[in-house]
Formats: C-alpha cells, sequence, structure tokens
C-alpha cells in the first residue's frame, strides 16, 4: 500500500468490525515511515487501551493480517492482566 492513509483505514475498520473486540473506539491507528532514506518500510503503530491482554495480542493480529509489508508497533495497553 502506497498511501499511508489508506493503511490507517484498511486497518482501523479491520479493527472496529470485528464483533470480538470490546470498544474499538479506544483504539488510535497510525502509520509512518521508518529505515533508511532508501529502504524505507511502513510501520504500524497501535496506541489506547483495551481490556485484557488476549485483546492486545488479537488486536496486533489483526493490523499484521492487514497490512502483511508493515511492521507493527503494539502499544496497546490492557485495563486488566
Amino acid at each position: 500500500m502506497a498511501n499511508y492513509d489508506d493503511l490507517v483505514k484498511t486497518v482501523q475498520t479491520a479493527i472496529q468490525e470485528d464483533p470480538t473486540i470490546t470498544d474499538p473506539t479506544r483504539i488510535m491507528v497510525s502509520a509512518r515511515k521508518e529505515g533508511p532514506i532508501f529502504r524505507k518500510r511502513p510501520v504500524v503503530q497501535l496506541d489506547g487501551t483495551v481490556s485484557n491482554v488476549p485483546e492486545v495480542d488479537k488486536i496486533g493480529d489483526i493490523a499484521a493480517r492487514k497490512a502483511p509489508e508493515a511492521r507493527v508497533e503494539n502499544n496497546l495497553r490492557p485495563t486488566k492482566e
């Protein structure tokens, strides 16, 4: 995906459409380039709070599946362990 806005929208939509995610409105998705000048690679960053650790992992998996060319930086924090 060349456009980072499209990348963010694709990942965010997949998270919002998953019925097992407790409150997808508390999750922020962003994207940026990272790496050496001629080898820039997309990074999808996930921020916010979720219900539990399994949900952190699940959302990270969704992002990785929807943006396979990107590195996923999962900064989600669970409210419960």
